[in-house]
């Protein structure tokens, strides 16, 4: 694919994704918007910032939502998050060709 395929698929990456849905330990779901799209080559990063808190969090799951409100992604690592200090995750795709 030449690079203005390869750009195309990028958009297309970039214009689906919608918003990151976390899940903290205690069931709760939060919505979290977009802070960031980093294009970079043949790479797209799409970093969410989760706000502080007063006490500390532990985060189970951060899911990528499309523009149609469907899971695209997920991460299910544990994450434990300090009181009083934000967190930034995202989702990061690398286009690559197999011969």
């Amino acid at each position: 694919m030449n690079n203005y395929g390869i750009q195309r698929l990028l958009d297309s990456i970039e214009i689906m994704t919608k918003e990151a849905r976390v899940t903290f330990s205690n069931g709760v779901k939060e919505i979290i918007p977009i802070r960031k799209v980093e294009r970079q080559g043949m790479t797209i990063r799409i970093l969410f910032y989760i706000p502080a808190a007063q006490v500390p969090q532990t985060i189970t799951r951060v899911e990528l939502i499309d523009n149609r409100g469907s899971v695209i992604d997920e991460q299910t690592d544990v994450i434990e998050k300090a009181r009083r200090q934000g967190f930034m995750t995202g989702f990061e795709y690398t286009y690559s060709e197999v011969i």
